[in-house]
């Protein structure tokens, strides 16, 4: 048949075949579904959120992380090698996932190792990346495990890019094959379950696990549907029946954009049907989902996708074919800071497992130059069962070799601060558990927001305290 066989997981086994030979595999009556992988998502020089942390005030103490082991676990690496003895250790220990070129794929991993260099420069340095959730995720943390690390940075997971994408295949898959959907479906939860099974049984070994929360705070809307002029369209305002998609000015043009409606919640809405049309700045439809609910009454939901082209504005429109006033949810994905001009933070983080497990510390990002404000995009809490997250927050925006004077914006710059901070503290407290690492960076962090602990910046600004005496550095 040719082909490869690569690593296992689970229920899951890796391998590369010629696609006119996947008709033959599914022949096999031990196979259940064949399906491309879920491929994790990334979250995108001295950095300057060392002093905004106050780590700079416990190297002069003589607390840098020695005898710490950190591991980062990243979709690639690229550029690591060129950064030894200057922006990372002068050694790190290297594991490759999936295939051979995964781990140089991007240099986002590379970038993130830095940051944790800059708070903690004698920690051991522990490097993996991913290729994929099905497996290779696994198998990471497995190694890293194995290596005896005592923090895990995570600035990966699933975004709205990859949701609504699963979406769609479910959507208009389900239309031609009853089963697709209940697949689907399944797939994604076993995927989901089995990541979190993996980061928790980390957690019980005694590893303090760090997690990015997500750079999808604008890419969500929800609310009543409202139609206030009558027109049948809902109004995101007053006096308007739209909400514009707006793109980065450094957006990949030629790659697809993905727009995802949802209603229902607890309510019975098998009868009710909204449609989604994507306009141009002309009003001419782009992009549409008109799908009668009767052919997916599980799934209240359309969805539809689009690629965008330079010169051009986008926008959502929602309208009432059939429906009973309820609350409806727009949520946008794309694999950049693509944003809804009109937008609802809240409940984001749940979007992006496993930054919603309340076993890890999920870590929002805060501009180092403006530490006190929320960045818009950082994604926000409750979790699906009312968990505060995130449970810190940390500077981004900051300086790296790896992206340039561009700066390295987002959460995924924020959590190996976070993991970093984690560090430091399991150098001066050995013995320290997980659970008590969390309890001190919560009783140091610097209170944001509203008073305590909130689902926009969690504890609050992390912290490493100034008058703590740390004489017993072991």
């Amino acid at each position: 048949m040719g082909g490869t066989i690569g690593h296992h997981a689970y229920n899951k086994v890796q391998a590369w075949i010629p696609t006119e030979k996947i008709e033959e595999l599914a022949a096999y009556p031990d196979i259940r579904m064949i399906q491309t992988p879920f491929g994790p998502g990334a979250s995108g020089t001295v950095s300057e959120g060392l002093s905004v942390v106050g780590a700079d005030i416990w190297h002069q103490r003589g607390l840098t992380g020695s005898g710490v082991k950190v591991g980062l676990v990243d979709v690639g690496f690229y550029g690591y090698s060129s950064l030894l003895g200057k922006e990372l250790p002068s050694k790190v220990s290297v594991r490759k996932m999936g295939s051979s070129s995964d781990f140089l794929s991007i240099e986002h991993g590379a970038a993130c190792a830095e940051i944790v260099y800059d708070i903690v420069p004698d920690a051991g340095m522990y490097l993996v990346n991913a290729g994929d959730y099905d497996v290779d995720f696994h198998n990471a943390v497995s190694w890293l495990e194995t290596q005896k690390v005592n923090v895990i940075s995570s600035s990966i997971g699933i975004n709205f890019s990859t949701l609504c994408e699963l979406m769609y295949e479910i959507v208009y898959g389900s239309r031609w094959s009853s089963s697709y959907y209940s697949m689907q479906l399944e797939y994604y939860t076993q995927i989901r379950d089995q990541w979190n099974e993996t980061i928790n049984q980390a957690v019980a070994q005694g590893i303090t696990w760090v997690q990015a929360a997500g750079n999808d705070g604008e890419k969500r809307w929800k609310s009543m549907f409202t139609d206030t002029d009558g027109d049948g369209y809902l109004n995101f305002t007053p006096d308007r029946n739209y909400n514009e998609i707006e793109l980065p000015s450094g957006f990949s043009y030629g790659k697809e954009v993905y727009v995802l409606l949802a209603w229902g919640g607890d309510q019975d809405s098998s009868t009710d049907d909204f449609n989604l049309f994507i306009t141009d700045t002309s009003d001419k439809i782009v992009a549409q989902s008109t799908i009668s609910q009767a052919e997916i009454p599980e799934f209240p939901m359309e969805v539809c996708k689009f690629t965008p082209v330079p010169g051009k504005k986008y926008f959502a429109k929602v309208q009432n074919y059939k429906a009973l006033p309820q609350v409806v949810t727009l949520n946008i994905g794309a694999d950049s800071f693509a944003k809804f001009n009109i937008c609802l933070p809240s409940g984001t983080v749940k979007m992006n497992p496993p930054a919603d497990n309340p076993n890890v510390i999920t870590a929002g990002a805060v501009s180092y130059t403006s530490p006190n404000t929320i960045e818009t995009y950082s994604s926000q809490g409750p979790n699906a069962d009312d968990v505060i997250k995130p449970d810190f927050v940390a500077p981004d925006g900051v300086s790296t070799s790896s992206y340039g004077s561009s700066g390295f914006s987002g959460t995924s710059a924020a959590a190996p601060y976070v993991a970093g901070i984690s560090a430091l503290v399991k150098q001066a407290h050995p013995d320290y558990t997980p659970a008590q690492i969390r309890s001190y960076l919560e009783r140091y962090a610097l209170d944001l927001g509203d008073p305590g602990k909130d689902n926009v910046y969690g504890s609050g600004l992390v912290q490493l305290p100034e008058s703590e005496c740390i004489s017993d550095v072991r």
